[in-house]
């Protein structure tokens, strides 16, 4: 890899993810509107479906980035073979945990979730999502971890192919199942996650099919399971442990806003949902230039050259703040259209704008400090980064919770808490950029 933080090589690595976003936007747009026509109910219980299933993902996700760091490392410091036995030995750690996940939420989720959500409509809704949607959750871990390998291979351009296909035939039959078109059976709310299940499966096989026809087994010896090594799991387990802890914390505290919400109302949850569709549109080029730059740092610290960390973040954060600023642009001069589609409901639609607009801060603000964010993640310093997240989530719950219970503040000012969020993030974490500890961090 030939200079490593110059904007077209972060540019390289970060526009098939970001291109991936945009599709996994694009369905959850499409997904939302789908659902919104169906009412008002389902709208608001699509929140919090889709926010618990992404939550428990979170733990998985958090493995599979702990891989993509090491594999990262490894590939700085030109060792192929061990790129392969981190890869192969997280096999059956990941297959464990995802079996861990499949049962616990099979087991315990029905009757859980009547005790978190208020409204037993909403409450019975969610779980019947849930229990539908489980059952993707093994395809959907094993793309993630062939995902890290790509990612950390700085070979991101097969992410593209796979996301579109799975997003465009996940559309199709969110509206075939949803409505009971071609001859189906009208599924309604279950639709969208037997639609998304049914997708997973065939984006699971074609980015599996890829990595077979380029021959990268063989190359990297990535399925070779026979012998299992316990020293490479327990790095894994070391690196990748705090991750899945900041994850599953991090989203489990929108969840918690997302409960909190819901104790506001019908209409509040309604809003709150087309504004977290339109806060992920938003963050779309984030998402891209946040992986590259996690990738980037851990392959510069596995060559030594920590002296360039600080210039690629720099120019990380600039990629990503003028491309969020465009995409808040575009967004705020169509908004009302835009809103619009999500619900034929004119007054739901007037209701939404004001707190579109207050979202728009912090997804400006989250470019920024989410870069720096994973720049720390990257240099393996894992446990730090999950001890920032964690100080900032619980000011952020907190906050959040006494704006709710005891000023009575509403939707509109309760999202000014996502800035917050953001601006403390960015604080902390360049703060521990420039004065921790991170340089001789070894995994």
């Amino acid at each position: 890899m030939r200079d490593e933080t110059s904007y077209r090589n972060i540019w390289r690595i970060a526009y098939p993810i970001i291109v991936g976003s945009i599709s996994q936007t694009v369905l959850n747009i499409t997904d939302t509107v789908f659902v919104g026509h169906l009412g008002e109910l389902e709208l608001g219980a699509g929140a919090l479906g889709t926010l618990f299933y992404l939550t428990i993902m979170m733990v998985i996700n958090g493995f599979t980035i702990g891989n993509q760091i090491i594999m990262a490392r490894r590939f700085g410091e030109e060792r192929t073979a061990d790129i392969g036995r981190t890869f192969a030995s997280s096999i059956l750690v990941l297959f464990a945990i995802t079996t861990a996940v499949f049962v616990a939420v099979k087991l315990l989720a029905s009757a859980l979730l009547p005790t978190l959500v208020s409204n037993a409509q909403i409450s019975q809704l969610v779980d019947g999502f849930i229990q539908y949607r489980i059952w993707g959750i093994y395809a959907a871990a094993f793309t993630l971890l062939l995902r890290s390998f790509y990612v950390a291979t700085a070979n991101t351009r097969v992410l593209i192919p796979v996301t579109t296909t799975t997003v465009g035939l996940n559309i199709v039959l969110n509206y075939i199942l949803i409505y009971g078109k071609l001859g189906l059976p009208a599924m309604g709310f279950n639709g969208a996650a037997l639609a998304s299940v049914i997708s997973e499966l065939v984006g699971f096989a074609i980015i599996i099919a890829y990595t077979i026809y380029k021959k990268y087994p063989r190359a990297f010896g990535l399925f070779n399971i026979r012998r299992f090594e316990p020293q490479i799991v327990g790095e894994t387990l070391r690196i990748a442990s705090p991750v899945m802890l900041q994850h599953l914390i991090s989203f489990s505290a929108w969840f918690v806003i997302f409960l909190i919400i819901e104790r506001m109302g019908e209409r509040s949850l309604a809003i709150s949902n087309i504004v977290r569709s339109l806060y992920i549109a938003m963050m779309v080029p984030i998402w891209g230039f946040a992986e590259a730059t996690n990738s980037l740092v851990s392959y510069l610290m596995g060559e030594k050259h920590f002296d360039r960390i600080a210039l690629l973040v720099k120019r990380s954060m600039l990629l990503s703040f003028t491309s969020v600023i465009l995409v808040v642009a575009a967004f705020y001069l169509l908004l009302p259209q835009i809103i619009g589609f999500y619900s034929p409901d004119t007054s739901l639609v007037a209701d939404t704008i004001p707190v579109a607009k207050v979202v728009m801060v912090g997804a400006t603000i989250m470019s920024l400090g989410f870069i720096v964010f994973m720049a720390v993640s990257g240099t393996g310093n894992t446990l730090t980064a999950f001890g920032l997240e964690l100080s900032d989530i619980t000011l952020y719950i907190i906050i959040a919770f006494v704006l709710v219970e005891y000023a009575h503040i509403n939707v509109t000012n309760i999202w000014f808490v996502e800035t917050f969020y953001a601006g403390y993030m960015l604080l902390v974490c360049s703060l521990y950029l420039r004065f921790g500890k991170w340089r001789n961090k070894v995994i």
